[in-house]
């Protein structure tokens, strides 16, 4: 009567295979993190610009498109997008924490945003999945290189337009 099985040979090419598998796809699997990772603060950027591009249309029709955050009182320098009140800089959102969250629409669970204390920002971004999200700060942020930065050119310039920085080599 013969055993049915498989001899200790059998299974050692099995698990070297598996083996040779797993280091091989390893590395492509961690590869698909970073770029996803990448795809998310990119289009974080794209959803950024086209919520300005939107903002700077109702702040026209406005006639607040010239009015900066000095010159006109906090309480007549916004307008209102879905019921949410977006304080503005020439038109275009200011670099607020509240205000990003508020007309981009996302949570502190899922990004971590940390604005500079200075009123033409920068506001850096970074996904939950950096290692950045955990970073208490925005130069915390800043030194993990994974984020996304909103801010206005210092002492306001004749191009009063938003500054956008994708910082995507720590990712």
């Amino acid at each position: 009567m013969r055993n049915k099985g498989f001899t200790l040979i059998e299974l050692v090419v099995v698990i070297v295979i598996l083996g040779i598998l797993a280091v091989v796809a390893a590395p492509k699997f961690m590869g698909l993190q970073r770029e996803a990772r990448i795809a998310d603060l990119k289009g974080l950027e794209g959803s950024l610009k086209a919520a300005n591009e939107m903002v700077y249309a109702k702040a026209a029709m406005k006639g607040l498109e010239h009015s900066s955050f000095f010159e006109i009182n906090t309480s007549e320098n916004n307008i209102l997008i879905n019921g949410k009140r977006v304080d503005l800089n020439y038109g275009y959102i200011k670099p607020l924490a509240s205000n990003l969250k508020s007309i981009l629409d996302i949570n502190d669970g899922d990004w971590n945003i940390k604005a500079t204390g200075t009123i033409y920002g920068p506001v850096y971004m970074t996904p939950k999945t950096a290692s950045a999200f955990n970073a208490k700060d925005s130069e915390g942020i800043k030194k993990l290189n994974c984020y996304l930065s909103y801010s206005f050119p210092r002492g306001g310039t004749s191009w009063n337009i938003p500054q956008y920085k994708l910082e995507t080599s720590g990712c």
